[in-house]
């Protein structure tokens, strides 16, 4: 396991014992987040301090600093294939990195600002980026053209606050999101419509993933619990304080 902090550190953890087996100096501010490589070799961090860094697992060196965003990088995430680095960042820009060089291949300008969190596609192929409702609260591009593919509004039936987290489904055809407002929620990609609500967090929904089968929904809250859901019903089957 890791976990990055205000610290500037990442901490590297044994998951097994739970011991910290090392502690690295990753950056010049506060850690937002970070994530593994699919092979579990590599993991990035991204910091308050406008870059992302990409390092080996094995020999905690960094391998490559991904400079170029003008604020905070607020998100990170590998795609599936591991050849990729996508970063969301609060200078209203997504970037893609070639994971190997570090170097920018595309810069993603959103209509919403600023962006908060970032996620690939099962497939690679789509990307898709959270944030402020002041335009739109989740966008949708095509990740090799960088081309926007869709956008969910502040309309009818879209979040009432700013979206913290995104999560695609293992199908890859419906996008969760958690918000702001309380709640979580499932989208259908080609329509951009609801199909899902899961409500009942008393604070902001600051993370939300599948389960590896799409059936069931996790999410984690301000309120200091952590929910299980079915994603068909959007029941709740349990809640973890």
């Amino acid at each position: 396991m890791a976990s990055g902090g205000a610290d500037a550190d990442v901490r590297v953890w044994d998951a097994d014992t739970g011991r910290c087996a090392d502690v690295l100096k990753a950056h010049d501010d506060a850690i937002y987040t970070l994530c593994f490589s699919p092979l579990g070799e590599r993991l990035a961090t991204a910091s308050a301090d406008n870059m992302a860094r990409i390092w080996d697992v094995g020999t905690r060196q960094c391998l490559g600093t991904c400079a170029g965003h003008q604020d905070w990088v607020n998100g990170v995430v590998f795609s599936p294939c591991g050849t990729s680095l996508a970063t969301a960042s609060m200078d209203c820009t997504a970037r893609i990195w070639d994971a190997q060089t570090a170097s920018c291949v595309t810069t993603l300008q959103a209509e919403l600002c600023p962006l908060i969190g970032v996620a690939y596609s099962p497939s690679g192929r789509t990307l898709a980026a959270a944030g402020s409702p002041m335009a739109t609260s989740v966008q949708v591009w095509d990740a090799r053209t960088g081309k926007p593919v869709m956008a969910l509004s502040t309309g009818a039936g879209a979040h009432a606050d700013s979206v913290l987290s995104v999560c695609f489904s293992p199908d890859g055809n419906t996008l969760l999101t958690g918000s702001q407002d309380k709640t979580a929620a499932i989208w259908e990609l080609r329509t951009g419509e609801r199909r899902r609500s899961f409500q009942g967090h008393t604070d902001s929904v600051a993370s939300a993933c599948f389960g590896l089968d799409g059936r069931q929904v996790l999410t984690g809250s301000g309120d200091r619990t952590v929910r299980l859901w079915e994603a068909e019903t959007g029941a709740c089957v349990r809640a973890f304080k």
